[in-house]
């Protein structure tokens, strides 16, 4: 606001006419802000959706395992010994799993950018800088993708690592799990 209005009192007598970015970039631009804000939003929502199916997994894999997790706590094994094993397994399941995601991305990427798709639309081709449909690889991106899983798997891993602390030996044992 104060920077259009300074821009105004300077360039009124010259008679440029100044407007804000978004009466200059048009509807075409607002469109594109919108998508950008729904599929964040989707990229949001499918994260979430993650978490959970993430945190329902390492649930039942805890609950498979309350035998084995009461017997180590019977012979000694520590709250710290019997969370660094669960958060060690998980840490190596989403390593593997953003790996394997980082891979299979990369082979799409090979066999769409082997089609040599043309852009018929000079809309999308306006916002891509191309009229090829292609894509480029980015080692940033991906290394940070495979963080974000990592990350995701092993806060998916708090409550059922929580879950398996509260495990007692002799409940275990009694259960015959």
């Amino acid at each position: 606001e104060d920077v259009g209005k300074q821009l105004r009192e300077q360039l009124g007598p010259l008679g440029v006419e100044v407007i804000s970015w978004r009466e200059a970039a048009g509807q075409a631009a607002m469109i594109v802000l919108v998508l950008q804000l729904v599929f964040n939003a989707g990229c949001v929502l499918v994260i979430i959706a993650g978490q959970i199916g993430m945190v329902n997994i390492f649930l039942i894999s805890v609950f498979r395992r309350t035998g084995e997790i009461g017997t180590l706590r019977s012979i000694g094994a520590t709250d710290g010994n019997i969370r660094t094993i669960l958060y060690a397994e998980n840490l190596i399941i989403s390593f593997t799993a953003g790996t394997a995601g980082i891979l299979l991305s990369l082979a799409i990427m090979a066999a769409v950018n082997s089609r040599h798709l043309v852009l018929g639309n000079s809309l999308l081709s306006a916002l891509l800088g191309q009229t090829v449909f292609s894509f480029q690889p980015d080692i940033s991106l991906a290394l940070l993708s495979l963080g974000l899983s990592v990350l995701i798997g092993l806060t998916a891993s708090v409550y059922p690592v929580a879950t398996a602390l509260r495990i007692e030996p002799v409940t275990a044992m009694r259960e015959g799990r």
